[in-house]
């Protein structure tokens, strides 16, 4: 039909909880991972998971791409195990460096805050040497949270651990500017937190892959979760002056 033509090799990644690994390949480009049979006979087995490799996931066609390799073997999408919906920027809106926000949030003044139930318990990443204290990145949430916010320092993360030309491609395409770090503003969804109430009807709605079929609706997911999850209010304190 129309599907493109698909080769499945030996897999370099894994994902845990499974015992058959493949790599799917287009042409030359590895384009998803494959795994199967659970390795716990308390799971169905006829569970699989798919990952679509993070390449692909810049390109303005990786749904095509995913619902086109189910459609090849037959499979239909249950529920979503992970995604991570990100915004990078060189500054915040009104100039605000992201380094000097984390220095802010975290100081003894803080002069920021996160707003929610327990939105202000953080684990924080640096750097101390002669020259001061670094701060490269701050999160939000636990790692067994339904949702978790990162803020840090990509430039860093691909001079320091791997360099990824499609992701400074689409630096360069979406105006920003690569002599200066760039952050990335990062929520971490898993299947526990897929769950979003509307707030107008109070009904809930389960994130599904069809909710980021396109650019326009992955901004609005990410809207839709930096307010709820990455809403901060900066507190202003007056000193008064004392009547003479």
């Amino acid at each position: 039909g129309y599907h493109r033509t698909y080769k499945f090799v030996k897999a370099i990644e894994y994902t845990h909880g499974y015992t058959y690994h493949r790599q799917v390949m287009w042409k030359d480009y590895t384009v998803a991972h494959i795994s199967a049979i659970p390795s716990s006979q308390l799971h169905n087995q006829r569970g699989c998971s798919i990952k679509i490799s993070n390449a692909v996931l810049y390109l303005y066609d990786w749904y095509f791409i995913l619902t086109d390799i189910l459609d090849t073997l037959g499979w239909k999408a249950q529920n979503i195990s992970r995604i991570d919906l990100c915004c990078d920027v060189n500054y915040f809106i009104g100039g605000l460096l992201p380094s000097t926000f984390i220095r802010n949030y975290t100081s003894r003044k803080n002069s920021y805050i996160r707003v929610g139930r327990k939105a202000n318990e953080w684990a924080l990443y640096g750097k101390k040497d002669i020259g001061g204290i670094n701060l490269n990145s701050i999160r939000w949430g636990s790692r067994q949270s339904g949702v978790s916010v990162y803020l840090y320092n990509k430039s860093k993360e691909l001079r320091e651990q791997k360099d990824k030309p499609y992701i400074r491609y689409c630096w360069k395409g979406a105006g920003l500017n690569m002599g200066k770090d760039i952050w990335r503003t990062e929520i971490s969804i898993t299947s526990q937190g897929c769950g979003l109430k509307d707030i107008s009807s109070s009904m809930l709605h389960t994130l599904f892959v069809d909710d980021l079929r396109n650019s326009e609706a992955i901004q609005t997911m990410f809207q839709t979760h930096a307010k709820k999850y990455f809403h901060v209010k900066r507190i202003i304190q007056e000193r008064k002056k004392q009547e003479m």
